[in-house]
Parts: C-alpha cells; sequence; structure tokens
C-alpha cells in the first residue's frame, strides 16, 4: 500500500463531482466554519491564548529565577577582576 490516502480510496469515491467541496473542506479550521473571516478570527483567538499562557509560563519563570538569585547562603564567593589576578 502506498503512502497515498487516496490510493485506498475506492475509485468511485476518487472520481465523483466532489472533488471541489473535499478540497474546500480539508482547508477549513477544525470547527468547520465556511466563512473565512469568521476562521481567521477563531485562528487568531487560539493563537492569541496561546501567546497569553506562553506569556505568563515566562513572567512565572522570571519570577521564580530573581527569587533563586536574591538568595544568599553566605558560602558564595564574589570573583571580581581584582580578586583573580
Amino acid at each position: 500500500m502506498s503512502g497515498n490516502p487516496l490510493a485506498a480510496a475506492p475509485a468511485a469515491t476518487r472520481a465523483s463531482g466532489n472533488a471541489g467541496r473535499d478540497r474546500d473542506a480539508a482547508q477549513l479550521p477544525a470547527g468547520g466554519s465556511r466563512d473565512p473571516a469568521l476562521a481567521r478570527r477563531q485562528r487568531r483567538k487560539i493563537l492569541e491564548d496561546e501567546l497569553a499562557t506562553e506569556e505568563k509560563g515566562l513572567l512565572d519563570a522570571k519570577s521564580k529565577l530573581t527569587e533563586q538569585e536574591s538568595v544568599r547562603h553566605g558560602d558564595e564567593k564574589n570573583y571580581s577582576a581584582s580578586s583573580i589576578a
């Protein structure tokens, strides 16, 4: 069997007059909207939600890093140019 999914379909299905409709359906978003403007708004909303989630994660990571950097145990050594030479 080849990697082509159409090769497995019966010939009657492939030769039907629904090829244009099938092609259009494949380009629709998961919600199945036929309105391109609505589809763009939906995609934009999804991307904005994902961006907000990632930005929140970044802020959390930055605050944890800042918190860790501010902790001193007293046994750290400060290396300056004058103390190395």
